[in-house]
C-alpha cells in the first residue's frame, strides 16, 4: 500500500478493506464514501458501505444502500438476471454465476439483506430477500448463500441444513439450531459423522456445551456433570480474571502514590 502514490484512484479502496479486515469499520466506511465520490456509482463500492453499516449494526442505512443495489439491477437488467421474479412464484431459468451476475454485486446485497432481517426476527423478510436473488441452480449457489439458506429454512427442513462447502460458522451454527428445535439425533449424527469437522471449526467449549446438550436426553446426570464441569472452568478463568485485575488496580496504585 504505501508504494501507492498520493493521487492512486484505488488507494482510498485498498486502505478501507485493510482498515474493515482491522475492524476499523468507521475508518473504513469514511474511505469507502471518498472512494465512491472519486469513482461514481459502483455496486461493489455501495455493497462495501452497506457491509460497514451491517458490521456496526445500522441495519436501516445499510438496507438503504442494499435497496439502491437491488433497484439499480432491476431497472439496468431486468431480463438478463430475472430480479425477484421467484418470489413472485414465476418459473425462471438459471442465471448462472456470469461475470454481469458478479459486477452487479446482487447476491451480496441479497444475502447481506436476509443476514441483517434474520437478525431482526423477520424470517419472512429474510426468506424474500434470497428469493429475490437472481435464480441459480443449486449446484451453483455460493457457500454464503447456501449458509443463510440453511439458517432460514431450519423449521421447515431441518435436514437440509448438511451442505458442503460453507463458512466456518456453518458447523456451529447447524448443530445449535438442531438443538434449539430438539433435533438431537440429527446433532449427535453431525458429530459423530463429522469428526474432522468437529475439531477443525468448533472450540472445546462449544463441543462441550454440545455434547452435554445432546447427553440430556438419554442421561441427565451424565450432562448434569458434564455442565458442572463447563461452569467450574468458567469460575476458574473469572478468577484468574479477577487475581490480574486486582495486581493491575494495586500496580497502579501504587504508582499513583510514587508520582
Amino acid at each position: 500500500v504505501e508504494k501507492y502514490a498520493a493521487d492512486d484512484p484505488d488507494s482510498d479502496i485498498n486502505l478501507a478493506c485493510l482498515e474493515y479486515k482491522e475492524g476499523n469499520y468507521e475508518k473504513a466506511l469514511e474511505r469507502f464514501s471518498s472512494a465512491t465520490q472519486l469513482h461514481g456509482y459502483q455496486p461493489c463500492l455501495v455493497y462495501s458501505l452497506a457491509l460497514c453499516h451491517y458490521q456496526m449494526h445500522n441495519y436501516s442505512q445499510a438496507l438503504k444502500f442494499i435497496a439502491d443495489i437491488i433497484d439499480r439491477g432491476v431497472q439496468d437488467h431486468p431480463a438478463e438476471l430475472s430480479i425477484g421474479m421467484a418470489t413472485e412464484g414465476m418459473e425462471v431459468s438459471s442465471v448462472g454465476n456470469t461475470r454481469l451476475l458478479h459486477e452487479t454485486s446482487l447476491v451480496e446485497a441479497c444475502n447481506l439483506k436476509a443476514a441483517i432481517e434474520y437478525n431482526l426476527k423477520n424470517l419472512s423478510a429474510a426468506s424474500e430477500a434470497l428469493t429475490d436473488m437472481p435464480p441459480r441452480l443449486e449446484e451453483e449457489l455460493d457457500p454464503v448463500t447456501l449458509h443463510n439458506q440453511a439458517l432460514i429454512n431450519m423449521d421447515n427442513n431441518p435436514s437440509d441444513g448438511n451442505q458442503n462447502p460453507f463458512p466456518p460458522e456453518t458447523f456451529s451454527n447447524l448443530l445449535l439450531l438442531f438443538c434449539k428445535y430438539e433435533y438431537y439425533d440429527l446433532a449427535a449424527d453431525v458429530l459423530a459423522e463429522n469428526a474432522d469437522l468437529t475439531y477443525k471449526y468448533l472450540t472445546q467449549y462449544m463441543y462441550d456445551y454440545i455434547d452435554a446438550v445432546i447427553t440430556q436426553q438419554t442421561a441427565p446426570m451424565d450432562a448434569y456433570n458434564k455442565f458442572e464441569a463447563i461452569g467450574n472452568e468458567h469460575i476458574n478463568e473469572l478468577r484468574k480474571l479477577t487475581k490480574r485485575i486486582n495486581k493491575r488496580n494495586v500496580t497502579l496504585e501504587q504508582a499513583r502514590i510514587s508520582i
